[in-house]
């Protein structure tokens, strides 16, 4: 592996969002597996809604390299903040 994919706090808006920064790997690929279980791929897993997430990495090796060791940034959707705007209007009646 020689980058690591980073955390990502995003906040919601709807879309899905990817959780990590992708990965490099020389001699193999990353893949990336959304929670605790399931199979690694190489798309980098998103959300939609706000949350806490774990996304586990690591790089699968190729023919001659080892698969790397299993590791887990932390990578936050926060809530979105409702945009409040305030008008004030002052009228006077003659």
């Amino acid at each position: 592996m020689t980058a690591a994919p980073g955390a990502v706090n995003r906040t919601y808006n709807g879309q899905p969002q990817e959780l990590v920064t992708a990965g490099k790997a020389d001699g193999g690929e990353m893949v990336y597996r959304l929670g605790d279980s399931g199979e690694f791929s190489a798309e980098i897993p998103s959300a939609i809604n706000a949350g806490e997430y774990t996304v586990w990495y690591k790089a699968a090796g190729d023919d001659s390299h080892f698969d790397s060791g299993l590791v887990s940034p932390a990578a936050t959707a926060a809530r979105a903040q409702a945009a409040a705007i305030f008008m004030r209007f002052r009228a006077s009646v003659k």
